[in-house]
């Protein structure tokens, strides 16, 4: 039985697969005065094309034209900013010289204020010791006459 159900099973989807399709719908037939003018359409179409490709052609050019006047003006504006920008740091290195020159003045006078103002002491100084000596020169001579006087200078180590 199952092999009966299947031979009229296959023989069935033959005879559907050899008869031919009839769902296809017959077109409706043109005429030449209607493919005339879908022709003239598709014509008027082209032509309006061609017309919006010249305008955008146009339009590109004037747009180059245009980026080409904005390239040279931003060319323009970039190196007056270099040159600004040069300048600023030409100003900045002259006034970094001119700081630097003030420090240097500045320790120099330092320097030289030190040494002004430590000779009157050294003058002093000097004259101090110089009678320091004279006076240690005739309290040896005197010493010499005087035991007591020199017994105190050699205590304390001047003899």
């Amino acid at each position: 039985m199952r092999l009966k159900n299947k031979i009229i099973t296959i023989s069935i989807i033959f005879l559907f697969l050899a008869c031919p399709v009839f769902a296809i719908d017959k077109a409706e037939k043109i005429t030449d005065r209607e493919i005339i003018e879908s022709l003239v359409e598709i014509r008027e179409g082209q032509k309006s094309i061609r017309e919006d490709i010249l305008e955008l052609k146009e339009f590109d050019k004037f747009i180059i034209a245009e980026l080409k006047d904005n390239k040279n003006e931003l060319k323009e504006y970039i190196d007056s900013s270099v040159n600004n920008v040069n300048k600023s740091i030409g100003n900045i290195r002259d006034l970094i010289y001119i700081i630097l020159a003030g420090i240097f003045g500045f320790i120099g006078f330092i320097i030289w204020d030190r040494r002004e103002s430590i000779k009157p002491l050294l003058k002093c100084n000097n004259k101090l010791e110089k009678k320091e000596k004279r006076l240690e020169d005739i309290l040896k001579k005197y010493a010499l006459e005087e035991p007591r006087l020199a017994a105190i200078l050699k205590s304390y180590g001047l003899m």
